[in-house]
């Protein structure tokens, strides 16, 4: 399935996607599983963002 989401989407676009993927395994882990978030845990998010606009942004001047 993600070989064919690859094909479909393209691999700018799926690396993107999976690098929400912890983004979303943690905020989920808050809401539903009550785990408190400690100075590290938004320190990482907030490189994972980073890095998303990062990479989105020379997206956009590529393409």
């Amino acid at each position: 399935m993600w070989f064919l989401s690859l094909h479909l989407i393209g691999p700018t676009t799926m690396s993107l996607l999976s690098a929400v993927e912890p983004m979303t395994a943690m905020i989920l882990s808050v809401l539903l599983l009550s785990v408190p978030m400690e100075l590290i845990d938004y320190l990482g998010a907030g490189l994972v963002i980073l890095m998303i606009v990062l990479q989105s942004l020379k997206t956009r001047k590529i393409g």
